[in-house]
């Protein structure tokens, strides 16, 4: 089993670390890039439509918490949202000057 990578660790690491690149693209993915694909990415291009989604996440999370005292839809809101705020913000590609703005993204 010496050309098996099951038995070590660093040998099983490093394999995918080869495979990962191809993983990447197979899935539509850039490296260094959000968890968004390609055509998500271009759909949420302009700033407004982040903020719309971001923000409904946040006022529905806020609403299952404080009014309807449920605590399980606002975890998963709640989550919902701390998803949204780092993959359309924080991880969000910025592409000088091409966010923003109210053009259809192209197909």
């Amino acid at each position: 089993m010496e050309g098996s990578p099951q038995g070590d660790p660093f040998r099983l690491a490093q394999t995918f670390a080869q495979a990962r690149p191809v993983l990447l693209e197979a899935q539509g993915k850039a490296e260094g890039r959000s968890g968004l694909r390609a055509n998500d990415i271009e759909w949420f291009r302009p700033l407004w439509l982040r903020v719309l989604v971001t923000g409904g996440c946040i006022v529905w999370s806020l609403f299952e918490w404080f009014v309807a005292h449920d605590q399980l839809w606002g975890l998963l809101t709640a989550g919902a949202a701390a998803y949204s705020v780092y993959n359309l913000f924080i991880t969000f590609p910025k592409d000088g000057g091409k966010s923003g703005g109210s053009e259809p993204p192209s197909a």
